[in-house]
C-alpha cells in the first residue's frame, strides 16, 4: 500500500471535516447511567453521523465488543485506521466543549440535527446526497422526508451496491416516476 496516498487522502480528509457545516443525523439515541449516589451517575451522548462529511462519534461511543472487532480492522486497513484517528481528533476538537460534569453529562444541543427522529442506516451520506441531488432547493424537514422514501424504495440488491450517485440514477427515476395516492374523505 501505498503510504504517500494514505496521508494525501488523510490530510483532504481532515480538511474537509475541518471546514464542513455539518448537519447531523441521529443513529442512535442517547443514554442515562444512573446509580446510587449523584457521582455514580453518567450519560453517554446520542450518536451521530455528518450528511455531509462523515464525521461521527460512533467510533468514540463504541462498546468494548465493537471496538475488539473494530482494531481487527484497523490493523488490517491503513485508510479506514487512519480515518478514524482523523475522525476522532476532529471531533474532540469541534465537539469536545460539551461535556459537562467532569465527562459525566453531554449537551446534545451542540449538534446540527437534520431531524430529532433516530434513523440507523447503512450510507446516510449517499442518501442526503441523491435527496439533494432530486430538490437542491428543500429545507432539511423536506430532505429528511426524501431520504426516507429513498430508503423504502431501494431494492435489496440497491441497498447492497449503490456507492455513488452515478449508480443511483434507477432509483432517482423510480422516485421521481412513482405514483403519489391521494386519500380524500367524501361524503355520502
Amino acid at each position: 500500500m501505498d503510504k504517500e496516498k494514505v496521508i494525501e487522502y488523510l490530510k483532504k480528509k481532515e480538511s474537509q471535516m475541518e471546514e464542513c457545516q455539518h448537519l447531523f443525523l441521529k443513529i442512535k439515541e442517547g443514554q442515562n447511567y444512573y446509580g446510587f449516589h449523584s457521582s455514580d451517575c453518567g450519560y453517554d451522548p446520542c450518536v451521530v453521523t455528518c450528511l455531509k462529511c462523515g464525521l461521527t462519534n460512533r467510533f468514540i461511543e463504541m462498546d468494548s465488543i465493537d471496538k475488539k472487532y473494530d482494531m481487527m480492522l484497523r490493523w488490517r486497513n491503513p485508510y479506514y485506521n487512519g480515518f478514524i484517528e482523523v475522525n476522532d481528533k476532529i471531533f474532540r476538537k469541534q465537539y469536545g466543549h460539551a461535556w459537562r460534569r467532569g465527562g459525566k453529562s453531554f449537551d446534545d444541543s451542540v449538534f446540527n440535527l437534520i431531524s430529532n427522529e433516530v434513523w440507523n442506516v447503512n450510507r446516510p451520506m449517499l442518501l442526503y446526497s441523491i435527496a439533494k441531488l432530486i430538490r437542491p432547493d428543500a429545507d432539511d424537514t423536506e430532505i429528511f422526508d426524501i431520504m426516507k422514501t429513498l430508503y423504502e424504495i431501494e431494492t435489496p440488491e440497491e441497498r447492497a451496491k449503490l456507492n455513488n450517485i452515478e449508480q443511483a440514477q434507477e432509483l432517482i427515476d423510480r422516485y421521481n416516476n412513482r405514483k403519489v395516492r391521494v386519500l380524500r374523505n367524501e361524503k355520502k
